[in-house]
């Protein structure tokens, strides 16, 4: 593991992280509302 990453890297995967988990949750709460109001 390197100690000094740059900082611009460490933003970059917390944001793809964070972006990534924010889709995935719209995706399921879609297949919730699709499957009470079907």
């Amino acid at each position: 593991m390197v100690a000094h990453v740059p900082i611009w890297k460490r933003l970059g995967w917390m944001v793809l992280i964070w972006a990534a988990s924010v889709a995935v949750l719209a995706v399921i709460a879609q297949a919730i509302r699709l499957c009470l109001t079907g």
